[in-house]
């Protein structure tokens, strides 16, 4: 009976309907934010069960990307290019951008989909229990020392991969504390998430622009010859602004790094 009046996948299953009725980028976007969330809770879970439960979520996290990734993309070309090339492009853009929604909605319709969330539910209330403040802070040390391998990796390597893996690793340190460890359960956890949230803005705007720069670069070579022609210079300026645009988030997010990742392993203990 648990398993039906509790449902911890209930948002990602609401978003679900809502998609499969009518496509919102907002809807797809709390979806996904929700499958994060979902996935860091079974990540704390030991076994085999849970390794393939989270694994089959991040299968319906990955078929959803590229519709988020041309959301963005769609909107951030609006704003940013001149309007004769913007509506020059954008019928190919939108072409693009419904092709990654038709994909997306394929994975949200199939059954699979939905056997995956009744399996998550049922493994959640079955093997998570609240109030295990021992398992938390546990939980949260292991999140911690996480981010702090991932900063060590990304300074030394400078690299868009390890940078990235440094982003994800504060997402999970962030939603081990939404999740697991309540900001109000230990004094310093509240600062701590607040810390988490800031770099993850600073390393998620690199991120974008970054996802951005590379499918502008990507456009360029798959254009038809005639709108190439008419677009490409523009094309070219834009993907140059979102280079220096990219690298001016990643200098900011670096600058940041310091004092909150300090602050994060600082407070890991007491």
């Amino acid at each position: 009976m648990a398993a039906t009046t509790h449902r911890p996948t209930r948002i990602i299953r609401k978003k679900r309907r809502a998609l499969l009725s009518r496509y919102d980028e907002d809807d797809l976007h709390r979806l996904r934010v929700e499958l994060r969330r979902i996935r860091s809770i079974l990540k704390r879970q030991t076994g085999g069960k849970a390794r393939r439960l989270r694994r089959d979520l991040g299968d319906i996290a990955d078929a959803t990307s590229a519709a988020r990734d041309w959301d963005t993309l769609r909107a951030r070309a609006s704003r940013d290019i001149d309007q004769h090339t913007f509506r020059l492009l954008e019928p190919e853009l939108e072409r693009r951008r419904r092709h990654a929604h038709k994909r997306a909605l394929r994975v949200l319709q199939a059954g699979k989909s939905s056997s995956v969330l009744k399996k998550v539910d049922r493994f959640l209330v079955a093997h998570t229990r609240s109030g295990n403040s021992h398992n938390s802070r546990k939980a949260v040390d292991r999140a911690i020392a996480g981010v702090a391998d991932a900063e060590n990796k990304a300074v030394a390597a400078q690299t868009p991969a390890k940078w990235h893996k440094l982003r994800i690793a504060i997402k999970e340190l962030h939603y081990t504390l939404d999740t697991g460890a309540g900001p109000s359960s230990v004094p310093h956890y509240a600062a701590m998430l607040a810390q988490c949230k800031r770099l993850q803005f600073l390393l998620g705007q690199w991120h974008d622009t970054e996802v951005h720069r590379q499918t502008v670069q990507a456009l360029l070579t798959s254009l038809d010859p005639k709108l190439s022609s008419q677009v490409s210079g523009p094309l070219l300026a834009w993907s140059r602004s979102l280079e220096s645009e990219g690298r001016a988030c990643l200098e900011e997010a670096r600058t940041g790094l310091g004092p909150v990742t300090q602050g994060i392993t600082g407070a890991g203990h007491d």
